[in-house]
């Protein structure tokens, strides 16, 4: 295959030696007026090496877990008011690990006495119906059932 347009060489000519120029420029040294272009020696010590004991310690990111784990229980329920004791503290036996709000406790035990005062109300109430009840069927007011009726409710008391 031949090239019937020669005229492309010549346009190719000039940026060839451009480039081949450029290329030869920059890789020529120049010789620089201090003679050592950039920055001066660093300076040196030279000292002997001795053998010595010397701390050695290695700080590593570990966790830690207790030789016994130990489950710890409530015996009542509630709402906790305070902690007794600190994180990793050495706790015994019998001692107060929390506060437990007292409040619905001591609603609890004046519902009790209360129930308490009723039911003696009650017996007491009881006891004497027995005992009006017993004089009247001494008298024939009131017949043996009646009598019955009441001591049986004493009795469940």
């Amino acid at each position: 295959m031949q090239i019937k347009n020669i005229q492309v060489l010549p346009l190719l000519k000039l940026p060839v030696l451009t480039v081949i120029s450029l290329i030869m420029v920059g890789c020529g040294e120049t010789p620089s007026a201090g003679g050592h272009g950039g920055m001066p020696p660093a300076s040196v010590q030279v000292m002997s090496a001795t053998t010595q004991d010397v701390p050695f310690n290695i700080e590593l990111p570990a966790t830690l877990s207790g030789s016994k784990e130990i489950e710890v229980r409530s015996r009542v329920g509630g709402i906790l008011t305070s902690r007794n004791f600190d994180e990793g503290q050495t706790v015994t036996t019998g001692q107060s690990l929390f506060t437990v709000d007292i409040e619905p406790y001591q609603l609890a035990v004046a519902r009790a006495e209360a129930s308490l005062e009723s039911a003696k109300a009650t017996l007491n109430k009881a006891n004497k119906d027995v005992a009006r009840l017993s004089k009247l069927k001494n008298t024939m007011s009131i017949s043996q059932s009646e009598l019955d009726s009441a001591q049986y409710f004493r009795r469940s008391l």
